[in-house]
């Protein structure tokens, strides 16, 4: 390790030393990363507070913070855990969340929908009602008090202590939403009629858990198993969000590779497949005027 003083270390030093350590093992990538160099990257940014994008061979990082990197990288290689619970904390699009085994790392598709403002479906000229389903750490939730023109958004999760991680975020982020325990709608006020429900439920099959990476199994097993047909949690959304819908209101869901079986469940409504980033058929989209079963 080439130090350029006592306290000051190279990136590109960085970065050799710590490909070394991924290298000793078989890790998996799929947390919102797709390769060693991201991690190593993202998690440089995180702790030195440079922006990614200026980080490059030169730039110089602090012999302390190497150290606390080199850590990070070493629990989540050996450990074979997901980098953001090694981490403990992520920021995503401007805001921070607390991350840890209690709740699902997030990386849905619905996080790029809510900063692009969920256009063209929602009406963005007046102030809207949200309700974000299996909220596991708040994320999507948090995201959707920030970026959209949100009257008022719940955020609803089955698991007592994501209750306490989604609290804990809305706090650290200023967010005003309303964090609430229920099964799914059981809580939910009946009264209640929101222009926008969205949720990343469990949609992986349960026959498939045990094949999972593991990475993906250090997660909460509730937050990924989806039954029989991986979509137990997704037909009682669907077959219960008409009684909560505004009558110009839209579902989003994320589903995974469960398309097919999705449209067979559902063959008289008219689905539309949200094409985002990384997927074309992962995220439907059912407004008010086609749920009704």
């Amino acid at each position: 390790m080439k130090l350029i003083n006592n306290k000051i270390i190279k990136f590109k030093d960085v970065l050799s030393n710590l490909l070394k350590i991924y290298s000793k093992k078989q890790v998996f990538f799929g947390h919102g990363f797709f390769t060693a160099k991201e991690e190593i990257y993202y998690t440089t940014s995180l702790i030195t507070n440079i922006k990614i994008e200026i980080i490059d061979s030169d730039t110089r990082i602090k012999v302390d913070n190497f150290l606390i990197i080199r850590n990070i990288i070493n629990t989540r290689v050996n450990n074979k855990t997901p980098l953001i619970y090694a981490i403990g904390f992520m920021k995503s699009y401007g805001a921070y969340f607390v991350v840890n085994e209690n709740v699902l790392v997030p990386r849905s598709h619905l996080a790029e929908l809510i900063f692009d403002k969920f256009k063209p479906w929602l009406n963005l000229k007046k102030k809207i009602n949200m309700l974000d389903l299996c909220t596991g750490s708040g994320h999507l939730a948090i995201l959707s008090s920030k970026f959209l023109n949100c009257n008022k958004v719940i955020a609803s999760d089955i698991c007592d202590k994501a209750i306490e991680i989604a609290k804990l975020n809305a706090s650290l982020n200023n967010s005003k939403i309303n964090v609430i325990q229920s099964n799914l709608f059981s809580k939910i006020n009946k009264n209640s009629k929101f222009d926008i429900i969205i949720s990343n439920p469990p949609y992986v099959l349960s026959k498939n858990m045990k094949k999972l990476p593991d990475e993906y199994r250090k997660e909460p097993k509730i937050a990924l198993d989806g039954g029989f047909e991986g979509i137990s949690l997704v037909e009682k959304i669907i077959n219960q969000a008409q009684n909560y819908l505004s009558k110009t209101g839209i579902l989003i869901l994320e589903v995974g590779d469960n398309k097919k079986i999705i449209e067979k469940k559902f063959n008289q409504l008219n689905i539309y497949w949200v094409e985002t980033e990384n997927s074309n058929n992962s995220v439907c989209l059912i407004d008010y005027n086609n749920i009704i079963l």
